[in-house]
């Protein structure tokens, strides 16, 4: 059986070898003013309650720089990609 790293490393790569990028935000944080959903909604949306959801996880393919432009436009730096 691999041991725990391995498993974490495994998951944290997609079959094609590339880093997976994970995105999540901080609801402390969060004002829910949408610029997220706006920039990538393949993403991020918004729930009743007012505030930014991750979706997508790991980030799919292709939308990486959307998350990036999303993690630099928000006013109270509550997303975190990596």
């Amino acid at each position: 059986m691999p041991s725990f790293d391995l498993q974490y490393m495994w998951m944290c790569h997609s079959s094609e070898g590339r880093d997976m990028m994970k995105a999540t935000i901080n609801h402390d944080q969060c004002i829910g003013d949408g610029i997220c959903v706006d920039t990538c909604p393949e993403v991020f949306e918004m729930r009743d309650d007012g505030l930014a959801y991750v979706i997508a996880d790991p980030v799919p393919a292709g939308v990486e720089d959307k998350v990036k432009e999303a993690v630099e436009a928000c006013p109270t730096v509550a997303i975190e990609a990596s």
